[in-house]
């Protein structure tokens, strides 16, 4: 993890609580990360539909604003509502959409 991964994990009270969940609780999160028009969409439909998720979440970081921090944590605060300890959640996300130091912590 580079050091702009590390500072945003630092300041992402969501993130801490995901990770948290994953080595704590058994929380399973399976990531669809590709490029936009990619077939992201299709793959993430086929895997939801015939594998036992208990939740999806479809592109998170369209709720957060456009740049920097606040992006990062509310896209995080996305899924972590969706995030029950010990579920199993599929995430989709494009891209052009995610900042660069989020997709090491993915």
């Amino acid at each position: 993890m580079d050091a702009a991964a590390a500072a945003l994990a630092a300041t992402s009270p969501s993130y801490q609580e995901l990770r948290r969940r994953v080595d704590e609780c058994g929380t399973r999160i399976v990531f669809v990360l590709g490029l936009p028009r990619g077939g992201t969409t299709a793959l993430e439909r086929f895997l939801y539909e015939r594998l036992p998720f208990d939740a999806q979440v479809n592109e998170p970081s369209l709720l957060g604003p456009p740049t920097g921090e606040g992006r990062a944590e509310a896209t995080f605060r996305r899924v972590l509502a969706a995030a029950d300890e010990g579920a199993t959640i599929l995430v989709k996300e494009v891209t052009n959409k995610v900042l660069p130091a989020m997709t090491q912590l993915w």
